[in-house]
């Protein structure tokens, strides 16, 4: 029983490892992918994210928290 349950975390582990590897990004939080946020008060006027730097993407959670950082 214990090695079925120590197999499947391991598996859940290795698919999630190479989803990290394969999709590094997530849609900004912020923005939602869009990197221009409109002004409070003119809403003409627009500024660049500053969660996403206006790339309306950053790393998912599970790469800051293990370290391996934007992909090359």
């Amino acid at each position: 029983m214990w090695l079925g349950l120590a197999l499947v975390v391991v598996l859940i582990g290795v698919g999630y490892y190479w989803s990290l590897k394969l999709n590094p990004w997530v849609v900004c939080p912020k923005c939602h992918g869009t990197p221009r946020l409109k002004g409070l008060v003119f809403k003409h006027a627009q500024r660049i994210c500053p969660k996403c730097g206006g790339t309306g993407q950053v790393l998912r959670l599970g790469r800051r928290l293990f370290g391996m950082g934007p992909p090359r």
